[in-house]
């Protein structure tokens, strides 16, 4: 009888998923991150001027041009307007402030049109320096 092994040839396990997830989150920075694939990072609605939003957190279930929508621990999803509003992505250790005009955009549109703020986010990273 042949057994197979527990990792066949070319075949990915999920530790290679986490791995591989794991190096594109330690590539986002507080330049690209208005660039990045927002969907399932973790966030926190850090300011709102519905203030009964701002707190809110969970991770990006959703993503339109004008909303995210965010799944918290008890299984709710909360719609949150991009406009007038200041996300906090949490990736590994790092957290990165976004203004809700800086990411509203469709996520496919996000790259070409938000070059303008990854731009101004990295002439403010040289100024700090």
């Amino acid at each position: 009888m042949n057994k197979a092994s527990p990792k066949e040839k070319g075949s990915v396990t999920k530790a290679d998923i986490a791995n591989e997830i794991n190096e594109i989150y330690r590539s986002y920075n507080n330049k690209n991150i208005v660039l990045e694939e927002l969907i399932g990072l973790r966030v926190s609605v850090y300011k709102s001027v519905d203030q009964k939003r701002a707190g809110i957190k969970g991770h990006v279930f959703k993503e339109t041009k004008n909303i995210l929508q965010i799944k918290c621990k008890d299984g709710s999803v909360k719609t949150i307007p991009k406009k007038g509003a200041t996300f906090k992505f949490h990736i590994l250790k790092n957290s990165f402030k976004v203004k809700g005009e800086e990411i509203g955009f469709r996520s496919y549109e996000r790259t070409k049109k938000s070059l303008k703020f990854y731009r101004i986010r990295k002439n403010l990273s040289k100024q700090v320096h």
